[in-house]
């Protein structure tokens, strides 16, 4: 047991060790930025006051250290780091989903006014990216980039409820609370602000990170630095619950969800939901929010979908729900859930068969077992048919489309899983092609052309999986999965040119400067001895120029003392 032991202690101390060494950088990155005139985009700071001014009054920025495109620069370097150190759960099917819900709550930003060009900050410059952690957490970056933890998701108990923390999140960025937090410290804990920062992120994906932070020499000052002001977690309350409402969700999720919070926090204070620890919640909070309801007009009533959430929430919800413990033993009590679940007269109705079904699927499919899982999508496809026949029988025009057809990608997703892992990647690909004609435009279609590029690989057809990766990195350019694809379908068809830019592009979205520029000096050699034009899917003035940008990058990353 002792040698067990000291065998554990020994590979969390490594680990540790690995993520000091990235967030010493990171430290080194912010004190840069907090220093350098140049990139804050300010002059020099006025002398010290007698004492830390207050939270400037919402839409001020007299005390902002970092104008809008350094705070953007910051969050993507933030970014890049748990890109690396693979804190970022690739998931393409739950980030669009997140992407997509949450453009209503920044479109109803966008009209208040939060966002937009005056602001400095638009829709469009927000990341919505998932982290693997069972934890109840979320936590916004510099520049828009906000973290979701799959327990957040799991544990919400509708869809308002986990955008009710998106949209607090998002009033945080808006409010420009972290860039504010730097602007009242720079004279005097600039570092230290940063280390704070950093901790949160860094209990994103591991509390022993985040410990090993505070353990640095300075525990006191980085843990009162790891929440925000009372006055901006109010702000972004305030924020938040506008948001909520101006874009269809219920705000009095807000409230439910403080509460829930609350009470797991007062009767489990070691192990409080993450988000508490870094977003205190006091009865102050809770009480202003329900004040702030009851001085409404008329209570929101969600209509439609939007009274228990989307098929969507609850089907991703689902998934995430059943694998997320994927050794073995956590499979199994999954399938053993799952099953007692759909036995259980309280999840009779035939949509919670179909949902509960497209759980045991994925559970399947994590245990290798193929042919379960196609088994479980069919029953999910009968009970799915039978709510929506009920659904008909009953009149009800006013439930929008059925579950066969908004659940059509999420089963094609699941079923040529199955089919590539029996090793059919013919019948896999029918079920993509099937889905993409039948829903173009679904949550899901990045995730279905991703499996429709692998299989056509796996076929031997270069030429189709080429077309189809450079359809996917067009529309999503910040996918870095994306452009690794296209390097691969293009090397498949011999294009090297083509297969090394698209590698750069991977690079670049990982900070990774140097190596992209090894990878386009190769996509510019390639070229230059091309003997067609085939392999002119980029021209030498194009690849050039992407030089140029990328060495300007470079050169400006190390005057504010960064090391590409």
């Amino acid at each position: 047991m002792g040698q067990t032991s000291h065998g554990s202690i020994i590979a969390r101390m490594r680990v540790l060790l690995f993520r000091l060494g990235a967030v010493f950088s990171l430290l080194v990155l912010v004190s840069a930025w907090l220093e350098s005139p140049r990139a804050s985009g300010v002059g020099p700071a006025p002398g010290p006051a007698a004492s830390p001014a207050p939270l400037p009054a919402l839409g001020e920025t007299s005390t902002d250290v970092l104008s809008g495109a350094a705070e953007r620069r910051l969050g993507r370097s933030i970014f890049e780091q748990l890109l690396r150190a693979r804190v970022v759960h690739d998931d393409p099917e739950a980030q669009d989903y997140l992407q997509v819900q949450a453009s209503r709550l920044l479109s109803a930003a966008l009209a208040r006014s939060e966002l937009g060009a005056e602001a400095g900050l638009l829709p469009e410059d927000f990341r919505f990216f998932l982290v693997k952690d069972p934890s109840i957490n979320a936590f916004a970056l510099p520049g828009g980039y906000i973290g979701v933890h799959t327990g957040l998701v799991v544990q919400s108990a509708r869809e308002s409820e986990l955008m009710s923390v998106l949209a607090h999140e998002i009033g945080h960025v808006t409010q420009r609370h972290i860039a504010r937090l730097f602007g009242q410290q720079r004279q005097s804990s600039g570092v230290m602000i940063a280390a704070a920062l950093l901790a949160a992120i860094a209990a994103a994906s591991s509390p022993d990170a985040a410990m090993g932070i505070v353990s640095l020499g300075q525990t006191v000052a980085v843990r009162e630095q790891l929440a925000f002001s009372r006055d901006a977690e109010r702000e972004a309350d305030r924020i938040g619950l506008l948001l909520l409402e101006e874009s269809g969700f219920a705000p009095e999720a807000m409230a439910e969800l403080f509460q829930k919070l609350s009470q797991a926090g007062r009767y489990y204070e070691s192990a409080a939901p993450s988000w508490l620890r870094s977003h205190p919640l006091t009865l102050e909070r809770i009480a202003d929010v329900q004040a702030r309801l009851q001085a409404r007009a008329a209570p929101f009533r969600p209509q439609g979908p939007e009274a228990s959430g989307s098929l969507e929430f609850a089907w991703i919800r689902q998934r995430l729900a059943a694998t997320a413990d994927q050794s073995v033993n956590g499979l199994a009590r999954s399938a053993t859930l799952l099953a007692t679940q759909r036995a259980d007269p309280v999840f009779a109705a035939a949509a919670d068969q179909a949902r509960l079904a497209y759980g045991q699927a994925w559970v399947a499919l994590g245990q290798g077992d193929s042919a379960a899982a196609r088994a479980f999508i069919d029953q999910s496809m009968n009970a799915a048919a039978q709510a929506d026949n009920a659904a008909r029988r009953k009149g009800d025009t006013d439930a929008g489309p059925g579950i066969i057809t908004l659940a059509q990608p999420f089963w094609a997703l699941a079923k040529a899983r199955a089919w590539q892992q029996s090793g059919q990647p013919a019948n896999a690909l029918t079920e993509v092609e099937a889905a993409l004609l039948a829903s173009p435009q679904s949550i899901a279609t990045r995730a279905l052309v991703r499996v429709a590029i692998t299989v056509e690989l796996d076929l031997g057809r270069a030429q189709p999986a080429l077309t189809r990766a450079r359809w996917l990195s067009t529309h999503w350019p910040h996918d870095a999965e994306a452009w690794r694809l296209h390097a691969q379908a293009a090397a498949a068809a011999s294009r090297l040119t083509e297969a090394h830019a698209a590698q750069a592009e991977r690079y670049v979205l990982q900070g990774g400067l140097a190596a992209a520029l090894e990878q386009l000096a190769l996509a510019r050699k390639a070229a230059g001895t091309a003997s067609g034009s085939g392999d002119q899917f980029m021209s030498l003035s194009r690849i050039d120029a992407r030089i140029g940008q990328l060495r300007q990058e470079m050169l400006r990353l190390k005057e504010e003392g960064r090391q590409p």
